[in-house]
C-alpha cells in the first residue's frame, strides 16, 4: 500500500501577519482576511486535482482546522470528517511565544542553532521531526482499522509549515540550513509518499493560488 500523504500548510493567520513576533504553536490564532480567499482558492485548487482522499486529518490548530474546512467546502468534499491529530501540531517556541525576534534571536542565540536545539520549553526540529513521523504511523493506523487499504491511499494532512520542513528533514537527512532555508508558502501543498519503508517527495511547496 502506498500512501500519499498531501501535507497542506494552513493559510495565512493573524500571526502571520506579524512576523517580527516569534509565532510557533499559537493554537488559538485566527485566519486573516488574506487567508480566509487563499482557503476558497486552496479549494478549487483541488477540485483541479480531481483527487478524492480516503481520510481527512488535521492539526488542532484552529488555523488548519479552518483551512481544512474551508477548503474542503469549496472543492465540493465537505462530506468528509475531519480526525485531528494532535501530532500534527507546529514546534513549540516554548517560553519565546509571543516576544520580540530581534530580541530572541541574538548572535549567542543564533551560534547555537542546530536540529537539536530547543527555546526554553519548547521543541528541537529533531522532536518536531520524529512526532510529524508518528503522525504518519497514525495515519496508516487509521487506514488499516477503517479498511481503507487499496493499492494508493490519498490523504489529506493539513498541518504547519515548521512541521512540514521538519519531517522532510527527518526522512532525507536534510541539513539544519537546508530545512530553515526551505520555504512552505501558506496553503501550499507538499505531496509525500509512503510505502512502508521507502519514501519520495513528489512535490515540494506547490502553489495552490
Amino acid at each position: 500500500m502506498k500512501i500519499r500523504h498531501h501535507l497542506f500548510r494552513h493559510v495565512e493567520s493573524v500571526m502571520n501577519t506579524e512576523p517580527h513576533l516569534v509565532g510557533g504553536r499559537s493554537n488559538r490564532t485566527p485566519p486573516s482576511e488574506k487567508g480566509k480567499i487563499q482557503g476558497a482558492r486552496l479549494g478549487e485548487f483541488i477540485a483541479k486535482q480531481k483527487i478524492i482522499p480516503k481520510l481527512v486529518v488535521s492539526s488542532p490548530a484552529v488555523r488548519t482546522l479552518y483551512t481544512a474546512m474551508s477548503s474542503l467546502e469549496a472543492s465540493d468534499l465537505h462530506e468528509h470528517d475531519i480526525y485531528i491529530l494532535d501530532n500534527l501540531q507546529e514546534m513549540s517556541q516554548g517560553d519565546w511565544v509571543g516576544q520580540n525576534r530581534a530580541d530572541i534571536y541574538v548572535p549567542s542565540v543564533l551560534e547555537q542553532l542546530n536540529m537539536d536545539f530547543k527555546a526554553p520549553g519548547g521543541e528541537s526540529m529533531n522532536e518536531v521531526g520524529e512526532r510529524m513521523l508518528r503522525a504518519t504511523d497514525e495515519i496508516e493506523a487509521m487506514i488499516i482499522e477503517a479498511d481503507l487499504s487499496s493499492e494508493v491511499v490519498d490523504v489529506f494532512v493539513y498541518t504547519h509549515g515548521f512541521a512540514i520542513k521538519c519531517l522532510l528533514a527527518r526522512q532525507f537527512g536534510w541539513s539544519h540550513q537546508q530545512t530553515y532555508k526551505t520555504e512552505i508558502p501558506n496553503a501550499s501543498r507538499t505531496v509525500l509518499e509512503r510505502e512502508g519503508d521507502f519514501w519520495q517527495l513528489t512535490h515540494l511547496a506547490q502553489n495552490t493560488q
